[in-house]
């Protein structure tokens, strides 16, 4: 879990009109915060369903209605519209990050706003991990113990390091 003073807070602050060639599409400004550090990040609605998806395949039930996807939201109050439901959608995800019990939804609202990318790596697992990839004191061996086994017997081979989550 975080600390009490590294919560995220999540915003989705306006809209913005994006074309790549010939196709143009809608982006969310997504206005994060972790600890001192904040940034923005652009998502298409498609994105945020995807989290809503998965979310409710974890079991997490969010009150404030996601919206709709479908016809309606083309004109500028429909997109506005959209704009302050998904807004909602997020602050009440960023207000559960610090209660989350679930590791994964913590890893899965932490990528899609890019939160290892912006906050560093020292977050949430790799705070836990960073006990167990602390090295063990190794004292040398006693002189009979060199005579015994040799220096083979007196260290044992060392555990593999734990994986360290990767967010993509």
């Amino acid at each position: 879990m975080a600390d009490s003073d590294e919560s995220l807070t999540i915003s989705v602050s306006s809209l913005k009109e994006v074309k790549t060639g010939k196709e143009t599409f809608t982006v969310y400004v997504t206005d994060c915060r972790y600890g001192d550090a904040s940034w923005s990040v652009l998502r298409r609605y498609s994105q945020f369903l995807d989290l809503k998806v998965h979310l409710e395949r974890a079991a997490v039930v969010v009150a404030a209605p996601f919206p709709k996807k479908g016809f309606g939201f083309e004109t500028a109050s429909g997109l506005a519209k959209r704009c302050v439901e998904l807004d909602a959608f997020m602050r009440e995800l960023s207000d559960r990050w610090s209660t989350a019990a679930s590791k994964d939804v913590r890893a899965q609202l932490g990528a899609f706003v890019d939160l290892q990318a912006h906050a560093g790596p020292g977050i949430d697992q790799a705070k836990e991990n960073r006990v167990a990839m602390t090295p063990p004191k190794v004292t040398p061996p006693k002189a009979s113990e060199e005579a015994e086994g040799g220096a083979a017997a007196a260290y044992p081979a060392p555990a593999p390091a734990p994986a360290v989550p990767v967010w993509d």
